[in-house]
């Protein structure tokens, strides 16, 4: 016989877990401290590499003028400027991006004690039901 309660139960944790609850199950079985490096290190590689590619198209796109006003002074400034620029790009998404993944994880964390919680009302609705 089937227990309408349990079966309502049972939907609503079937639900999470295929929508939101396999990639949170997947980030709570993470250390919060190893998912936030491991994720910073990821977004830190990824902010480098477009920094680079967004400086060589601004490099390439002023290189007429760079040529013809060519000097150390100049190169050297320039050069500064964004080796500068990379770095307070750099601290300010790294501060973002550890308050960003810190949430993250806390979030997941206190979403699949919940579903876990649920699955202990489910199996203590099998006990009560074979007793």
């Amino acid at each position: 016989m089937l227990n309408e309660k349990r079966v309502k139960h049972m939907v609503k944790l079937a639900l999470y877990e295929s929508k939101d609850g396999a990639e949170e199950l997947k980030i709570s079985s993470y250390f919060k401290k190893d998912y936030v490096n491991s994720n910073m290190i990821w977004s830190i590689l990824w902010m480098t590499v477009a920094y680079i590619i967004i400086a060589a198209l601004i490099v390439v796109t002023c290189l007429q003028v760079l040529l013809k006003d060519m000097s150390f002074g100049l190169i050297l400034s320039l050069v500064l400027a964004f080796v500068a620029a990379y770095g307070l790009m750099l601290i300010t998404y790294i501060v973002l991006s550890r308050k960003h993944y810190k949430k993250k994880h806390a979030r997941a964390y206190h979403r699949v004690k919940r579903f876990k919680k649920g699955l202990e009302i489910l199996e203590d609705m099998y006990r009560e039901e074979e007793q």
